[in-house]
């Protein structure tokens, strides 16, 4: 932050060790606004072939939204688990039965639910990223290149990362895998 106590306050962006050392980093700073303003440009440049950007969403939604494996383990581990119970049931009501086996049982039985609680935990986080991809698709689509401008939560989910060149370019890196170059004016 740049005059982060005055009117003049500016928020910008610069390499950690631009002033470093004696070998300084030669990439310009920039400011925010700056990189927002490219941004849109190089998210016009990624919309001109919007439905490949949607193809290339809908293969990732439709593997992140497929819980078949991990249904099928927690179906599994489930019944583990109550076959588990049952033999631990069985121990309490045999009164010959040593506690040793008792006690082997009843931890079998929680491990097979913490691990069954992780697979739901695992199901629920894959689908909670479904449906932020499902909305950021929705977005897409309704974007309207002529009025293409700056969205914070646009910008959360499509940028994996910028990199600001000594050439002075930025090259933005969607989450697509599209690397588009934006030249500094």
């Amino acid at each position: 932050m740049w005059h982060s106590t005055d009117k003049y306050r500016r928020k910008i962006w610069q390499c950690n060790a631009k002033f470093d050392n004696e070998h300084r980093c030669s990439t310009p700073h920039l400011y925010d606004k700056e990189i927002k303003e490219y941004f849109v440009t190089a998210l016009s440049r990624v919309m001109a072939d919007c439905e490949a950007l949607l193809d290339d969403i809908r293969t990732v939604y439709n593997k992140l939204t497929d819980c078949t494996a991990i249904d099928a383990e927690y179906e599994e581990l489930f019944r583990e688990s109550e076959v588990v119970a049952g033999l631990a049931a069985r121990c309490l009501e045999d009164k010959i039965s040593d506690a040793n086996k008792y006690e082997d049982y009843a931890n079998r039985y929680d491990e097979l639910q913490e691990r069954c609680n992780k697979l739901l935990k695992k199901r629920e986080r894959r689908l909670l990223q479904a449906d932020k991809l499902n909305r950021f698709m929705l977005e897409i689509q309704e974007l309207d290149e002529l009025h293409l401008e700056f969205n914070e939560s646009l910008w959360h989910t499509t940028v994996e990362s910028v990199t600001v060149t000594a050439d002075e370019f930025l090259i933005y890196k969607f989450r697509n895998g599209a690397e588009i170059p934006v030249q500094l004016m």
